[in-house]
């Protein structure tokens, strides 16, 4: 059985869906659907400051729809905490999306540098990763939110907020773990490194907001099993995909034009049913290369956005 849709609520112009499959999981997963996130993946001009007032109202309206929303309203500031993955997951806004749709004002935020790249062997690894500030208590619901494609950066950070949490020294975590660690610190530094916290800090629940494709799940399916296992009290882990679960771009992809490991297509997707219709208003939709180009340029390095949409047509036009 293929996974489907299941309509959980809706209103003249916002929707949320949940994944139903036949194949378990751990984690729930939803689509969910507006009309600023069907005008960002649709409209590739839709760039820097526009593209994350766009994405900040579609999320403030995810907080207040989502069936959670009260019990997280009535949270204590401080036990809400955003992780962001720089740089992307700034141009989400999900601390100004909680202030807008919950009135927190000091709820906290972390941060992680983290940048993949491609080795010669055509292996993905993390780098630029030098800046780390977790700042989480007891308790906490985490929220996530960032463009998901091979799911290296999501990995490595994973693997580095249950090291912290867990208080586990490195020779005692799982070695999927160490395995992913090994993506930021290297082989050689996992031997002599060390856990920076001796105390756990037992984590409530993880909400992930994305851009993304399933290659999220795998690995969210793995760490939710280590923080229930951890953690007595962890209720679970929720992913929100924004208008679909894309497919990731790979050698077999039957598309001419394509960045294999990068590129997130609407071919193959999981959609939600308004997403889907708005490809027909406007001939270009349906031709578009990835759904978001690189996020990180079209938010704060719009140039090199243009550039890389001048690059793309231009392919377009020569086949």
């Amino acid at each position: 059985m293929k996974d489907y849709l299941k309509l959980i609520s809706k209103d003249v112009q916002n929707s949320i869906y949940e994944i139903i499959s036949e194949k378990p999981s751990l984690i729930k997963r939803y689509v969910f659907s507006t009309p600023e996130t069907r005008a960002i993946l649709n409209e590739p001009l839709i760039m820097g400051a526009q593209f994350r007032e766009y994405m900040c109202r579609a999320i403030t309206t995810l907080f207040q729809i989502i069936p959670e929303s009260e019990e997280i309203s009535k949270m204590p500031d401080e036990k809400i905490n955003v992780m962001h993955f720089l740089r992307g997951s700034l141009s989400f806004g999900v601390m100004k999306a909680l202030r807008q749709a919950y009135g927190f004002n000091e709820h906290r935020a972390s941060f992680m540098s983290s940048e993949r790249y491609k080795d010669s062997k055509g292996n993905w690894f993390i780098r630029d990763d030098q800046y780390i500030k977790l700042t989480i208590i007891p308790d906490s619901v985490i929220f996530f939110a960032d463009i998901v494609a091979t799911g290296v950066t999501v990995s490595a950070a994973f693997a580095k907020l249950f090291e912290i949490t867990s208080a586990l020294p490195v020779n005692k975590l799982p070695d999927l773990v160490k395995k992913h660690l090994i993506y930021s610190i290297g082989e050689r530094n996992l031997k002599i490194h060390k856990t920076s916290t001796t105390k756990r800090i037992p984590i409530k629940e993880i909400i992930f907001i994305t851009i993304g494709c399933e290659k999220l799940e795998e690995i969210l399916n793995i760490y939710d099993s280590l923080f229930r296992n951890v953690f007595p009290n962890f209720k679970g882990t929720k992913i929100y995909y924004i208008e679909g679960r894309f497919h990731l771009a790979d050698k077999h992809t039957p598309v001419k034009i394509k960045k294999i490991g990068t590129d997130l297509l609407k071919r193959d997707a999981l959609l939600s049913p308004e997403y889907e219709l708005s490809q027909y208003e406007k001939i270009t939709y349906p031709l578009e290369a990835c759904v978001i180009y690189d996020g990180g340029a079209r938010s704060f390095d719009t140039i090199k956005h243009r550039k890389d949409l001048i690059e793309y047509w231009s392919e377009v036009l020569n086949l």
